[in-house]
């Protein structure tokens, strides 16, 4: 495990999130020049400095538009930037003419409030319509360059408010933080005696009352004996985030490619170039959909040679499911050690 990783890690998730945020600019929107290759940058840092996520809302006919932009530049889409998350419906696509390159990110609540009671997730990233949007548009004739339009002032909460913080989605460098760390082999034990705050520091959390906030952003935030009213990120860490992070780490590992059959097909010829054995069928002809995929690792197979007086079989139901639904049954061999005291 790098001691830098872990040094980094408990300096970020201790790191006061609670506080108040400057006015970006004299003028909103402000417009802003600047090079391509540092747009990403921008947005992940105006995500730190007003402990908002800004998800990219670039709807259908521009990603259209967007490809045609690339292609004409021979560039390679970046997953973080060129793809968006969510297509609207409803939007008029007329013929994509590729001549600009248009993003639309906006902030995490920007969508319309819901209703009371609507949701039973004590955890939802409350929307509230916020206005706050961050567009960039590239051109044909100086693809270098990016002018970037950024309405800058968020409406319907308080960036970095302690009631912002009770509902908001952890940061995008917390998220990628724990992927790191969980990709480094730290478990949930692990992580969490990381973030456990320290009893000084939780009592004096808990012994302030919430500050009266503004909804102008850059009203410096009261203090209270001199101490502010501030909040580690640790305390917004909880086991079902470290879960996620666990859960896309192993499908990372699992999935050797995007559709399922080539995959498959990568892991046989791994498996079998160990000297394990592999069998990997389709069995359409039963059932559309229908595989089998049934392995025995080296060292698996040894331990069963020498374990093999009384074996079992062990059937999951339902324990893996695959994207589309479908539910994978797992069966597995199970040999009683030569060493087993009965």
């Amino acid at each position: 495990m790098p001691r830098n990783l872990i040094q980094e890690a408990a300096e970020l998730l201790r790191e006061s999130f609670v506080d108040d945020v400057y006015d970006y600019d004299a003028d909103c929107p402000a417009v802003i020049e600047m090079g391509w290759g540092s747009f990403q940058a921008f947005v992940n840092e105006e995500e730190k400095r007003t402990g908002c996520t800004f998800y990219n809302e670039t709807t259908g006919g521009t990603r259209n538009s967007n490809k045609k932009f690339l292609q004409r530049l021979g560039e390679t889409p970046n997953e973080d930037v060129s793809d968006a998350t969510s297509v609207a419906s409803g939007v008029k696509r007329g013929r994509p003419s590729g001549n600009s390159f248009t993003l639309i990110f906006k902030c995490h609540r920007h969508k319309k409030p819901k209703a009371s009671g609507s949701s039973n997730r004590a955890h939802e990233n409350l929307p509230c319509g916020c206005t706050a949007t961050i567009k960039a548009v590239r051109y044909i004739s100086d693809p270098a360059m990016v002018t970037v339009t950024y309405n800058w002032r968020h409406t319907g909460h308080v960036p970095r408010s302690r009631q912002d913080f009770a509902t908001a989605p952890n940061s995008r460098d917390v998220r990628e933080t724990l992927t790191r760390l969980v990709e480094s082999g730290l478990t949930w034990k692990s992580i969490q005696q990381m973030v456990n705050l320290d009893r000084s520091v939780l009592e004096r959390i808990l012994s302030h009352q919430d500050s009266q906030q503004t909804n102008v952003i850059g009203d410096a935030m009261p203090l209270t004996n001199g101490f502010p009213e501030a909040v580690p990120r640790s305390l917004r860490i909880t086991y079902r985030h470290v879960y996620y992070a666990m859960s896309k780490c192993i499908k990372k590992k699992a999935m050797h490619a995007p559709d399922i059959d080539t995959s498959l097909d990568h892991w046989a010829e791994k498996i079998g170039n160990e000297d394990g054995i592999v069998l990997w069928k389709r069995m359409n002809d039963v059932q559309e959909g229908l595989f089998v995929f049934a392995f025995l690792s080296k060292w698996q197979r040894q331990t069963l040679l020498e374990n093999g007086s009384l074996v079992c079989i062990d059937s999951t139901h339902k324990t893996c499911v695959y994207k589309d639904g479908a539910h994978c049954f797992l069966y597995t061999i199970v040999a009683r050690s030569h060493q087993t005291v009965v």
